[in-house]
């Protein structure tokens, strides 16, 4: 039986994630299916089915093009990278369904990164990058309501966007 594995491949300014337990078999049915020219690169593989998959589609949202297609982007590598050197964050092991629940920023840390992020409107760049409106964002700056997992994955790779290369 072979094992399934999350891969992560790029093409023409596109990085593909998903699963296969046959990697170059599935690239090149994608290749041949979409018609493409040149050839992929393989940025890396690791043991994971469809959930790992959806966790690290979810983390990288903000940077979907379309269905499991994201934008080759420096915070999208540098996600990447860290994921296949350091392995799954404690607590995302692949029978787990949420990462660990006690890290994060404390409410003064949040607040004081929303202001770098967005000086001229920290609680409408915050709502902006959650989806929820500007009274749940001031309530997640404020610390009277948690923050999602989802929306703090969105956050932190809009806080990795503006730093850039600063890291």
């Amino acid at each position: 039986m072979r094992i399934p594995l999350v891969y992560f491949a790029a093409h023409g300014g596109l990085i593909k994630i998903g699963v296969s337990t046959d990697v170059p078999a599935r690239l090149a049915t994608i290749h041949t299916e979409l018609r493409l020219s040149g050839e992929f690169e393989l940025i890396g593989t690791m043991p994971g089915g469809y959930r790992l998959e959806t966790k690290v589609h979810r983390c990288l949202r903000g940077h979907r093009e379309t269905g499991e297609w994201f934008r080759d982007c420096g915070t999208t590598r540098r996600f990447i990278s860290t994921l296949l050197k350091e392995g799954l964050p404690k607590g995302w092991d692949k029978q787990e369904s949420q990462p660990p629940r006690k890290r994060g920023l404390n409410p003064d840390q949040l607040s004081r990164l929303t202001l770098i992020l967005w000086p001229d409107d920290p609680v409408g760049g915050l709502a902006t990058c959650g989806e929820v409106t500007d009274d749940v964002a001031r309530e997640w700056i404020n610390g009277t309501s948690k923050m999602p997992r989802l929306v703090r994955c969105a956050f932190a790779c809009a806080a990795l966007e503006y730093l850039g290369d600063d890291l």
